[in-house]
Protein backbone atom coordinates (compact mmCIF):
# COMPACT_ATOMS: atom_id res chain seq x y z
CA UNK A 1 0.00 0.00 0.00
CA UNK A 2 2.99 2.45 0.33
CA UNK A 3 4.30 1.51 -2.46
CA UNK A 4 1.08 2.82 -4.09
CA UNK A 5 0.94 5.84 -2.18
CA UNK A 6 4.32 7.38 -2.24
CA UNK A 7 2.97 10.41 -0.02
CA UNK A 8 2.34 8.00 2.84
CA UNK A 9 5.96 7.14 3.39
CA UNK A 10 7.47 7.90 7.40
CA UNK A 11 3.72 8.27 8.40
CA UNK A 12 1.18 6.54 10.98
CA UNK A 13 -0.23 4.33 8.67
CA UNK A 14 -2.64 1.49 9.07
CA UNK A 15 -3.44 -1.76 6.57
CA UNK A 16 -7.22 -2.58 7.07
CA UNK A 17 -9.06 -6.08 5.75
CA UNK A 18 -11.86 -3.89 4.46
CA UNK A 19 -12.18 0.22 4.29
CA UNK A 20 -14.76 -0.34 7.58
CA UNK A 21 -14.94 1.52 10.09
CA UNK A 22 -14.62 -1.35 12.35
CA UNK A 23 -12.37 -2.83 10.49
CA UNK A 24 -9.43 -4.66 12.25
CA UNK A 25 -5.67 -3.71 12.05
CA UNK A 26 -3.91 -6.35 9.94
CA UNK A 27 -0.54 -4.36 9.98
CA UNK A 28 1.18 -1.04 10.73
CA UNK A 29 3.84 1.34 9.68
CA UNK A 30 7.07 1.58 12.51
CA UNK A 31 6.12 5.35 13.04
CA UNK A 32 2.02 4.11 14.12
CA UNK A 33 3.43 1.16 16.48
CA UNK A 34 6.07 3.98 18.42
CA UNK A 35 2.64 5.85 18.36
CA UNK A 36 0.85 3.53 20.63
CA UNK A 37 -1.06 1.71 18.23
CA UNK A 38 -2.05 -1.91 18.60
CA UNK A 39 -2.44 -4.60 15.84
CA UNK A 40 -5.83 -6.54 15.71
CA UNK A 41 -7.24 -3.27 17.21
CA UNK A 42 -10.34 -1.71 15.34
CA UNK A 43 -9.56 1.12 13.21
CA UNK A 44 -12.52 2.91 15.05
CA UNK A 45 -10.71 3.00 18.04
CA UNK A 46 -7.17 3.70 17.14
CA UNK A 47 -8.44 6.67 15.67
CA UNK A 48 -9.07 7.62 19.07
CA UNK A 49 -5.48 7.07 20.30
CA UNK A 50 -3.95 8.81 17.68
CA UNK A 51 -6.44 11.36 15.30
CA UNK A 52 -4.10 11.50 12.56
CA UNK A 53 -3.38 7.77 11.54
CA UNK A 54 -4.18 6.85 8.15
CA UNK A 55 -5.59 3.54 6.85
CA UNK A 56 -5.92 1.77 3.72
CA UNK A 57 -6.02 -1.37 2.35
CA UNK A 58 -5.22 -2.78 -1.39
CA UNK A 59 -7.68 -4.67 -3.93
CA UNK A 60 -6.88 -8.14 -5.42
CA UNK A 61 -5.15 -7.12 -8.44
CA UNK A 62 -2.64 -5.06 -6.46
CA UNK A 63 -1.82 -7.67 -3.95
CA UNK A 64 -1.47 -10.26 -7.37
CA UNK A 65 0.72 -7.15 -8.69
CA UNK A 66 3.38 -7.35 -5.56
CA UNK A 67 3.32 -10.88 -5.00
CA UNK A 68 4.56 -11.59 -8.78
CA UNK A 69 7.48 -9.04 -8.26
CA UNK A 70 8.14 -10.41 -4.81
CA UNK A 71 8.27 -14.13 -6.60
CA UNK A 72 10.54 -12.44 -8.98
CA UNK A 73 13.25 -11.07 -6.80
CA UNK A 74 13.12 -14.08 -4.72
CA UNK A 75 13.86 -16.19 -7.84
CA UNK A 76 17.80 -14.74 -7.82
CA UNK A 77 18.39 -16.64 -4.18
CA UNK A 78 16.23 -19.53 -4.46
CA UNK A 79 14.87 -21.98 -8.02
CA UNK A 80 12.39 -23.85 -5.40
CA UNK A 81 9.49 -21.03 -3.80
CA UNK A 82 6.36 -21.50 -2.50
CA UNK A 83 3.37 -19.50 -0.69
CA UNK A 84 2.66 -20.06 3.04
CA UNK A 85 -0.52 -19.37 2.35
CA UNK A 86 -2.48 -18.86 -1.24
CA UNK A 87 -3.85 -15.24 0.77
CA UNK A 88 -1.50 -13.09 -0.76
CA UNK A 89 -2.13 -10.79 2.17
CA UNK A 90 -0.26 -13.04 4.61
CA UNK A 91 3.41 -12.43 2.79
CA UNK A 92 4.94 -15.82 3.66
CA UNK A 93 6.75 -17.16 1.68
CA UNK A 94 8.96 -20.68 1.90
CA UNK A 95 12.20 -20.81 -0.11
CA UNK A 96 14.54 -24.38 -0.35
CA UNK A 97 17.99 -23.43 0.73
CA UNK A 98 19.77 -26.55 0.47
CA UNK A 99 23.04 -26.36 -1.48
CA UNK A 100 23.03 -22.66 -1.88
CA UNK A 101 26.09 -22.13 0.54
CA UNK A 102 28.67 -22.91 -2.01
CA UNK A 103 27.12 -20.13 -4.61
CA UNK A 104 26.48 -17.72 -1.80
CA UNK A 105 29.64 -18.42 0.58
CA UNK A 106 27.70 -18.80 4.12
CA UNK A 107 24.05 -19.13 4.52
CA UNK A 108 24.27 -15.57 6.51
CA UNK A 109 25.68 -13.91 3.19
CA UNK A 110 22.96 -15.44 1.74
CA UNK A 111 20.13 -13.80 3.93
CA UNK A 112 21.71 -10.16 4.27
CA UNK A 113 22.19 -10.27 0.15
CA UNK A 114 18.21 -10.75 0.13
CA UNK A 115 17.36 -8.20 2.84
CA UNK A 116 19.73 -5.47 0.99
CA UNK A 117 17.75 -6.57 -2.29
CA UNK A 118 14.26 -6.34 -0.37
CA UNK A 119 15.18 -2.98 1.48
CA UNK A 120 17.02 -1.12 -2.06
CA UNK A 121 13.38 -2.06 -3.47
CA UNK A 122 11.22 -0.13 -0.31
CA UNK A 123 9.86 -3.69 1.47
CA UNK A 124 10.20 -4.29 4.76
CA UNK A 125 11.37 -8.18 5.18
CA UNK A 126 11.76 -10.62 8.10
CA UNK A 127 13.72 -13.82 7.48
CA UNK A 128 14.20 -17.13 9.31
CA UNK A 129 16.18 -19.75 8.81
CA UNK A 130 15.61 -23.07 9.92
CA UNK A 131 14.98 -26.90 9.63
CA UNK A 132 10.76 -26.39 9.41
CA UNK A 133 8.08 -24.44 8.11
CA UNK A 134 5.98 -24.16 11.45
CA UNK A 135 9.33 -22.85 13.56
CA UNK A 136 10.17 -20.17 10.52
CA UNK A 137 7.03 -19.37 10.26
CA UNK A 138 6.69 -18.71 13.97
CA UNK A 139 9.94 -16.90 14.45
CA UNK A 140 9.31 -15.13 11.63
CA UNK A 141 6.55 -13.03 13.18
CA UNK A 142 8.44 -12.64 16.47
CA UNK A 143 11.30 -10.26 14.55
CA UNK A 144 11.52 -6.96 14.54
CA UNK A 145 12.67 -4.52 11.99
CA UNK A 146 15.89 -3.93 14.49
CA UNK A 147 16.65 -7.78 14.45
CA UNK A 148 15.65 -8.59 10.85
CA UNK A 149 16.84 -12.33 10.78
CA UNK A 150 17.33 -14.90 12.66
CA UNK A 151 19.25 -18.40 12.46
CA UNK A 152 18.65 -22.16 14.00
CA UNK A 153 21.48 -23.60 14.53
CA UNK A 154 20.29 -26.69 15.08
CA UNK A 155 17.40 -29.07 14.58
CA UNK A 156 17.29 -29.49 18.39
CA UNK A 157 17.62 -25.71 19.15
CA UNK A 158 14.70 -24.88 17.00
CA UNK A 159 11.91 -27.62 18.58
CA UNK A 160 12.83 -26.49 21.73
CA UNK A 161 12.27 -22.87 21.02
CA UNK A 162 9.14 -23.77 19.44
CA UNK A 163 7.40 -25.44 22.31
CA UNK A 164 8.76 -22.78 24.48
CA UNK A 165 6.50 -20.15 22.73
CA UNK A 166 3.38 -18.64 24.02
CA UNK A 167 0.39 -19.66 22.42
CA UNK A 168 -0.55 -16.22 22.30
CA UNK A 169 2.25 -15.56 19.73
CA UNK A 170 0.26 -18.18 17.24
CA UNK A 171 -2.99 -16.93 14.91
CA UNK A 172 -5.35 -19.00 17.31
CA UNK A 173 -8.61 -16.68 18.12
CA UNK A 174 -7.92 -14.66 21.59
CA UNK A 175 -11.19 -16.54 23.44
CA UNK A 176 -9.72 -20.27 22.22
CA UNK A 177 -6.26 -18.31 24.00
CA UNK A 178 -8.04 -17.52 27.37
CA UNK A 179 -9.78 -20.83 27.42
CA UNK A 180 -6.33 -22.56 27.25
CA UNK A 181 -5.10 -20.15 29.53
CA UNK A 182 -7.52 -21.31 32.18
CA UNK A 183 -6.47 -24.73 32.21
CA UNK A 184 -2.77 -23.68 32.85
CA UNK A 185 -2.13 -24.52 28.86
CA UNK A 186 0.22 -21.69 28.31
CA UNK A 187 2.98 -22.69 25.80
CA UNK A 188 2.78 -24.68 22.86
CA UNK A 189 5.16 -27.62 24.23
CA UNK A 190 2.01 -27.77 27.07
CA UNK A 191 -0.73 -28.11 24.53
CA UNK A 192 1.01 -30.85 22.45
CA UNK A 193 1.10 -32.84 26.04
CA UNK A 194 -2.32 -33.03 25.84
CA UNK A 195 -4.39 -36.20 24.57
CA UNK A 196 -6.01 -35.55 21.09
CA UNK A 197 -9.46 -36.71 22.30
CA UNK A 198 -9.24 -34.45 25.14
CA UNK A 199 -8.16 -31.05 23.05
CA UNK A 200 -11.36 -32.41 21.07
CA UNK A 201 -13.90 -32.39 23.29
CA UNK A 202 -12.64 -29.51 25.45
CA UNK A 203 -11.42 -26.73 22.98
CA UNK A 204 -13.16 -27.39 19.84
CA UNK A 205 -12.55 -28.46 16.20
CA UNK A 206 -10.21 -25.44 15.39
CA UNK A 207 -8.08 -25.88 18.55
CA UNK A 208 -7.54 -29.35 17.12
CA UNK A 209 -6.74 -28.62 13.29
CA UNK A 210 -3.97 -26.27 15.04
CA UNK A 211 -2.88 -29.20 17.55
CA UNK A 212 -2.45 -31.84 15.14
CA UNK A 213 -0.89 -29.63 12.55
CA UNK A 214 1.78 -28.67 15.15
CA UNK A 215 2.12 -32.11 15.83
CA UNK A 216 3.81 -32.59 12.49
CA UNK A 217 6.49 -29.85 13.10
CA UNK A 218 5.59 -28.52 9.88
CA UNK A 219 2.38 -27.30 7.89
CA UNK A 220 1.84 -28.88 4.36
CA UNK A 221 4.45 -27.35 1.80
CA UNK A 222 2.47 -26.22 -0.89
CA UNK A 223 3.49 -26.81 -4.25
CA UNK A 224 6.33 -24.69 -5.66
CA UNK A 225 5.57 -21.33 -7.81
CA UNK A 226 6.48 -22.35 -11.92
CA UNK A 227 8.50 -20.16 -13.38
CA UNK A 228 6.66 -18.50 -15.88
CA UNK A 229 7.08 -20.26 -19.20
CA UNK A 230 8.88 -18.40 -21.97
CA UNK A 231 6.81 -16.99 -24.84
CA UNK A 232 9.72 -17.44 -27.43
CA UNK A 233 10.00 -19.18 -30.66
CA UNK A 234 12.85 -19.36 -33.19
CA UNK A 235 13.98 -20.15 -36.69
CA UNK A 236 17.31 -21.20 -38.70
CA UNK A 237 17.45 -20.03 -42.03
CA UNK A 238 19.16 -22.36 -44.39
CA UNK A 239 20.80 -19.13 -46.19
CA UNK A 240 21.32 -16.09 -44.49
CA UNK A 241 19.10 -13.33 -45.32
CA UNK A 242 19.99 -10.08 -47.49
CA UNK A 243 16.47 -8.69 -47.64
CA UNK A 244 13.68 -7.11 -45.25
CA UNK A 245 10.88 -9.39 -46.69
CA UNK A 246 11.58 -12.85 -46.26
CA UNK A 247 12.65 -11.83 -42.81
CA UNK A 248 9.14 -10.53 -42.07
CA UNK A 249 7.83 -13.24 -43.48
CA UNK A 250 9.01 -15.68 -40.86
CA UNK A 251 8.59 -12.80 -37.66
CA UNK A 252 5.00 -13.33 -39.24
CA UNK A 253 4.91 -16.93 -38.86
CA UNK A 254 6.35 -17.16 -35.29
CA UNK A 255 3.93 -14.13 -34.10
CA UNK A 256 0.93 -16.37 -34.99
CA UNK A 257 2.09 -19.42 -33.59
CA UNK A 258 2.99 -17.76 -30.43
CA UNK A 259 -0.09 -15.32 -30.13
CA UNK A 260 -2.51 -18.38 -29.41
CA UNK A 261 -0.60 -19.10 -26.17
CA UNK A 262 -1.39 -16.05 -25.17
CA UNK A 263 -4.53 -15.66 -25.24
CA UNK A 264 -5.26 -18.57 -23.54
CA UNK A 265 -3.84 -16.96 -20.27
CA UNK A 266 -6.25 -14.04 -21.32
CA UNK A 267 -3.65 -11.57 -22.07
CA UNK A 268 -2.39 -9.82 -25.01
CA UNK A 269 0.98 -8.18 -26.35
CA UNK A 270 2.65 -5.95 -23.92
CA UNK A 271 6.38 -6.11 -25.57
CA UNK A 272 8.26 -7.70 -28.40
CA UNK A 273 11.55 -8.90 -28.32
CA UNK A 274 13.43 -9.86 -31.37
CA UNK A 275 17.16 -11.32 -31.24
CA UNK A 276 18.73 -11.40 -34.90
CA UNK A 277 22.05 -13.28 -35.49
CA UNK A 278 24.15 -12.22 -38.30
CA UNK A 279 27.07 -14.36 -40.29
CA UNK A 280 29.49 -12.64 -37.99
CA UNK A 281 28.95 -13.93 -34.51
CA UNK A 282 26.97 -10.65 -34.06
CA UNK A 283 23.46 -10.30 -32.54
CA UNK A 284 21.02 -7.56 -32.97
CA UNK A 285 18.34 -7.16 -30.67
CA UNK A 286 15.11 -5.12 -30.85
CA UNK A 287 12.72 -4.53 -28.48
CA UNK A 288 9.12 -3.10 -29.34
CA UNK A 289 6.15 -1.95 -26.90
CA UNK A 290 2.84 -0.71 -28.36
CA UNK A 291 1.32 1.88 -26.45
CA UNK A 292 -1.31 -0.72 -24.77
CA UNK A 293 -1.47 -4.70 -24.78
CA UNK A 294 -2.87 -5.85 -28.07
CA UNK A 295 -3.64 -9.10 -29.98
CA UNK A 296 -4.10 -7.31 -33.70
CA UNK A 297 -1.53 -8.69 -35.29
CA UNK A 298 -1.31 -6.60 -38.38
CA UNK A 299 -0.37 -3.83 -35.93
CA UNK A 300 2.37 -5.39 -34.49
CA UNK A 301 3.51 -6.40 -37.44
CA UNK A 302 3.67 -2.96 -38.47
CA UNK A 303 5.51 -1.64 -35.65
CA UNK A 304 8.33 -4.42 -36.45
CA UNK A 305 8.38 -3.80 -39.99
CA UNK A 306 9.14 0.27 -38.87
CA UNK A 307 11.56 -0.32 -36.54
CA UNK A 308 13.83 -2.65 -38.97
CA UNK A 309 14.03 -0.55 -41.77
CA UNK A 310 14.90 2.26 -39.52
CA UNK A 311 17.88 -0.30 -38.04
CA UNK A 312 18.64 -1.56 -41.60
CA UNK A 313 19.50 1.47 -42.72
CA UNK A 314 21.63 2.38 -40.52
CA UNK A 315 23.34 -1.58 -40.39
CA UNK A 316 22.22 -2.71 -44.17
CA UNK A 317 22.23 -6.71 -44.67
CA UNK A 318 25.55 -6.82 -46.49
CA UNK A 319 28.10 -9.78 -46.09
CA UNK A 320 29.09 -10.51 -42.77
CA UNK A 321 25.86 -8.86 -41.34
CA UNK A 322 23.27 -11.37 -43.02
CA UNK A 323 20.94 -13.02 -40.55
CA UNK A 324 21.38 -16.55 -39.86
CA UNK A 325 19.45 -17.20 -37.23
CA UNK A 326 15.60 -15.26 -35.18
CA UNK A 327 14.59 -15.70 -32.13
CA UNK A 328 10.99 -13.93 -30.84
CA UNK A 329 9.88 -13.75 -27.63
CA UNK A 330 6.65 -12.15 -26.55
CA UNK A 331 5.99 -10.79 -23.14
CA UNK A 332 2.05 -10.41 -22.33
CA UNK A 333 0.12 -8.51 -20.10
CA UNK A 334 -3.79 -8.37 -19.20
CA UNK A 335 -5.99 -5.79 -21.22
CA UNK A 336 -7.11 -2.69 -19.32
CA UNK A 337 -9.79 -2.60 -22.53
CA UNK A 338 -13.12 -4.52 -21.86
CA UNK A 339 -14.45 -6.36 -24.29
CA UNK A 340 -16.45 -4.39 -27.05
CA UNK A 341 -17.78 -7.23 -29.37
CA UNK A 342 -20.06 -10.43 -28.78
CA UNK A 343 -17.70 -12.48 -30.59
CA UNK A 344 -13.79 -11.38 -31.12
CA UNK A 345 -12.07 -10.81 -34.30
CA UNK A 346 -9.95 -13.88 -34.01
CA UNK A 347 -10.62 -17.72 -34.64
CA UNK A 348 -8.59 -20.55 -34.06
CA UNK A 349 -7.94 -22.75 -37.14
CA UNK A 350 -7.05 -26.47 -36.73
CA UNK A 351 -4.74 -27.54 -38.94
CA UNK A 352 -4.19 -31.00 -37.78
CA UNK A 353 -4.03 -33.07 -35.00
CA UNK A 354 -2.35 -30.93 -32.37
CA UNK A 355 -1.50 -27.63 -34.74
CA UNK A 356 -3.33 -24.23 -35.01
CA UNK A 357 -2.94 -21.54 -36.44
CA UNK A 358 -4.85 -18.47 -36.01
CA UNK A 359 -7.03 -16.96 -38.69
CA UNK A 360 -9.31 -13.48 -38.61
CA UNK A 361 -12.93 -14.07 -38.00
CA UNK A 362 -15.55 -13.80 -40.85
CA UNK A 363 -18.32 -12.01 -39.52
CA UNK A 364 -20.46 -12.27 -43.08
CA UNK A 365 -19.82 -15.73 -42.01
CA UNK A 366 -21.49 -15.68 -38.64
CA UNK A 367 -24.31 -13.34 -39.59
CA UNK A 368 -25.36 -16.18 -42.36
CA UNK A 369 -25.05 -18.65 -39.45
CA UNK A 370 -27.38 -16.80 -37.14
CA UNK A 371 -30.20 -16.53 -39.82
CA UNK A 372 -29.73 -20.37 -40.36
CA UNK A 373 -30.80 -20.86 -36.53
CA UNK A 374 -33.62 -18.18 -36.72
CA UNK A 375 -34.94 -20.15 -40.20
CA UNK A 376 -34.45 -23.59 -37.69
CA UNK A 377 -35.72 -22.50 -34.00
CA UNK A 378 -37.88 -19.63 -35.09
CA UNK A 379 -37.67 -15.85 -34.54
CA UNK A 380 -37.82 -15.91 -30.94
CA UNK A 381 -34.30 -17.84 -30.59
CA UNK A 382 -32.20 -14.89 -30.58
CA UNK A 383 -32.87 -12.40 -27.99
CA UNK A 384 -30.63 -10.36 -25.47
CA UNK A 385 -31.82 -8.86 -22.30
CA UNK A 386 -32.77 -5.14 -21.80
CA UNK A 387 -33.22 -3.69 -18.52
CA UNK A 388 -36.11 -2.08 -16.96
CA UNK A 389 -37.34 0.32 -14.94
CA UNK A 390 -38.78 -1.93 -11.90
CA UNK A 391 -37.28 -2.35 -8.33
CA UNK A 392 -38.61 -6.13 -8.55
CA UNK A 393 -35.72 -9.14 -9.01
CA UNK A 394 -36.79 -10.76 -12.06
CA UNK A 395 -38.95 -8.22 -13.45
CA UNK A 396 -36.20 -5.81 -13.86
CA UNK A 397 -35.38 -6.75 -17.42
CA UNK A 398 -36.85 -8.58 -20.94
CA UNK A 399 -35.63 -10.93 -23.22
CA UNK A 400 -35.90 -8.53 -26.58
CA UNK A 401 -35.95 -10.29 -30.05
CA UNK A 402 -33.21 -9.31 -32.61
CA UNK A 403 -33.02 -9.30 -36.03
CA UNK A 404 -29.39 -10.66 -36.70
CA UNK A 405 -26.71 -8.36 -38.67
CA UNK A 406 -23.18 -7.33 -38.59
CA UNK A 407 -24.14 -5.52 -34.94
CA UNK A 408 -24.70 -8.29 -32.97
CA UNK A 409 -20.99 -8.86 -33.34
CA UNK A 410 -19.62 -5.30 -33.18
CA UNK A 411 -21.45 -3.56 -30.35
CA UNK A 412 -20.73 -4.07 -26.85
CA UNK A 413 -24.58 -2.35 -25.62
CA UNK A 414 -26.83 -4.12 -28.30
CA UNK A 415 -29.83 -2.30 -27.18
CA UNK A 416 -27.94 1.31 -26.77
CA UNK A 417 -29.46 2.27 -29.95
CA UNK A 418 -33.23 2.13 -28.55
CA UNK A 419 -34.21 5.71 -26.82
CA UNK A 420 -36.64 3.57 -24.46
CA UNK A 421 -33.91 1.83 -23.16
CA UNK A 422 -30.77 3.62 -23.18
CA UNK A 423 -29.66 5.02 -19.79
CA UNK A 424 -27.13 7.40 -18.81
CA UNK A 425 -24.45 5.75 -16.54
CA UNK A 426 -23.66 9.35 -15.11
CA UNK A 427 -26.80 9.52 -13.38
CA UNK A 428 -26.09 6.05 -11.28
CA UNK A 429 -25.11 6.63 -7.58
CA UNK A 430 -21.11 5.64 -7.78
CA UNK A 431 -21.97 5.23 -3.69
CA UNK A 432 -22.25 1.19 -2.23
CA UNK A 433 -24.99 0.27 -0.02
CA UNK A 434 -23.21 -1.93 3.26
CA UNK A 435 -25.91 -3.78 5.18
CA UNK A 436 -25.45 -3.27 8.87
CA UNK A 437 -24.83 -7.18 10.53
CA UNK A 438 -27.31 -5.84 13.35
CA UNK A 439 -30.88 -4.31 13.14
CA UNK A 440 -30.30 -1.11 14.52
CA UNK A 441 -33.94 1.08 15.93
CA UNK A 442 -34.35 4.65 15.29
CA UNK A 443 -36.86 7.33 16.54
CA UNK A 444 -39.54 8.53 14.25
CA UNK A 445 -38.71 11.90 15.49
CA UNK A 446 -35.35 11.72 13.62
CA UNK A 447 -35.03 15.24 11.76
CA UNK A 448 -32.82 14.55 8.47
CA UNK A 449 -31.55 17.44 6.16
CA UNK A 450 -33.36 15.51 3.65
CA UNK A 451 -35.70 12.66 2.83
CA UNK A 452 -35.99 10.64 -0.61
CA UNK A 453 -38.88 8.03 -1.22
CA UNK A 454 -40.86 5.84 -0.20
CA UNK A 455 -39.83 2.81 -2.29
CA UNK A 456 -42.27 0.10 -1.63
CA UNK A 457 -42.18 -3.16 -1.05
CA UNK A 458 -45.10 -5.54 -0.55
CA UNK A 459 -44.79 -8.88 -1.69
CA UNK A 460 -43.32 -12.45 -0.48
CA UNK A 461 -39.79 -11.95 -0.67
CA UNK A 462 -38.97 -13.90 2.85
CA UNK A 463 -40.84 -16.11 4.86
CA UNK A 464 -43.23 -14.00 6.00
CA UNK A 465 -45.09 -11.22 3.97
CA UNK A 466 -43.18 -8.50 3.84
CA UNK A 467 -44.29 -4.54 3.61
CA UNK A 468 -42.25 -1.91 3.71
CA UNK A 469 -40.95 1.61 3.07
CA UNK A 470 -37.60 1.99 2.38
CA UNK A 471 -35.98 5.79 1.96
CA UNK A 472 -32.46 7.29 1.65
CA UNK A 473 -32.22 10.05 4.63
CA UNK A 474 -29.16 12.58 3.94
CA UNK A 475 -27.63 13.58 7.71
CA UNK A 476 -24.61 16.25 6.71
CA UNK A 477 -22.15 14.17 4.14
CA UNK A 478 -23.84 10.70 5.78
CA UNK A 479 -27.03 9.56 3.78
CA UNK A 480 -28.61 6.17 5.98
CA UNK A 481 -30.83 3.59 4.13
CA UNK A 482 -33.92 3.20 6.58
CA UNK A 483 -37.08 0.97 6.35
CA UNK A 484 -40.48 1.40 7.92
CA UNK A 485 -42.72 -1.79 8.79
CA UNK A 486 -46.12 -1.20 7.59
CA UNK A 487 -47.38 -4.01 10.52
CA UNK A 488 -45.59 -1.91 13.68
CA UNK A 489 -44.56 1.23 12.37
CA UNK A 490 -40.92 1.21 13.68
CA UNK A 491 -38.27 2.63 11.80
CA UNK A 492 -34.86 0.50 11.40
CA UNK A 493 -31.49 1.16 9.70
CA UNK A 494 -30.72 -0.92 7.04
CA UNK A 495 -27.51 -0.01 5.81
CA UNK A 496 -25.44 3.28 5.25
CA UNK A 497 -24.23 4.58 1.53
CA UNK A 498 -20.16 4.85 1.31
Amino acid sequence: MLHQRKGWQGKKVAWLDSLRAGSRIRYLSPEAKEAGVRLGSRYTQALGLVPDLKAGTSSEEELKDADFRIVEMLRAFSPNISRRSEDFRKGVYLLDVSGLESCFGTMDLWSRKILKAFRSEGWDIRLVVGFTAFATDLAAHQLTAGRAIKFFQSRQIEEKETLQSSLSTFSLPREDVFRLRSFDVLTLGELLGLGIQEVKRRFGNEVLEFYQKACGGIFTLSSPIPEPEPLLASIGFSHALSHLAPLLLSIQKLLRKLLPKLLRKEQSIAAVKLQLFTEGNGCQVELLRPATPTADLEWIQKLIKLRLEKSFRKKPLRRGHRIERLILELAGAQDSEEQGELFSDWAFDILGADEKNLLPRDIDAGVRALSLVRAEFGDHCLVRASLREDYRPGFDYEWVSEKEDREWFRTSLPGKSKKNHARNPNSYDKRVRRIVSQKIRISKDCEWDALHGPYLIDCPWYSEPCERSYFFAQKGQQTAWLYKEKQNNLWQVQGWLQ
